[in-house]
């Protein structure tokens, strides 16, 4: 599973600006929303081994572009300076790495692995919601 989701990840990078330049930043981050979604479901829902791995290979790719947009997105706001911006979005990225494998661990032993996982859905539901009010590079290739 790891290995698909490391796979899914470098796929997603080399064709992020591909899927960028046609798709524009809302609607790619609507699409991503809904493909690391989905491959959740996908891992949550099936105990079959190479389901599960298909799903995790959906989230990574899903997830795959989201941060370099992020930052891409925060640099060209021109509210704050980009050094100002990169240090924002690097520091809610840092802040959310550590404390998700705490969090995850935390439901998992109060409830189950799969419970835990699934709870991670909540947040892709949240950036989807939070990408649709996203006024930006709205234009396509």
């Amino acid at each position: 599973a790891l290995s698909a989701f490391a796979l899914a990840m470098t796929t997603g990078r080399i064709f992020g600006d591909q899927a960028r330049a046609h798709l524009g930043d809302r609607d790619l981050m609507l699409t991503c929303s809904a493909v690391a979604l989905a491959g959740l479901l996908l891992t949550v829902s099936f105990d079959q081994c190479w389901i599960v791995t298909a799903g995790f290979f959906l989230v990574g790719l899903g997830l795959s572009v989201i941060i370099p947009l992020a930052y891409s997105i925060a640099c060209s706001t021109g509210d704050v300076p980009p050094a100002v911006a990169v240090s924002m979005v690097a520091t809610i990225g840092y802040t959310g790495f550590l404390l998700n494998a705490p969090i995850i661990g935390f439901l998992a032993h109060w409830f189950s692995l799969k419970l835990a996982l699934g709870s991670i859905g909540l947040l892709f539901v949240i950036m989807a919601l939070m990408s649709r009010f996203y006024r930006g590079k709205l234009e396509r290739g």
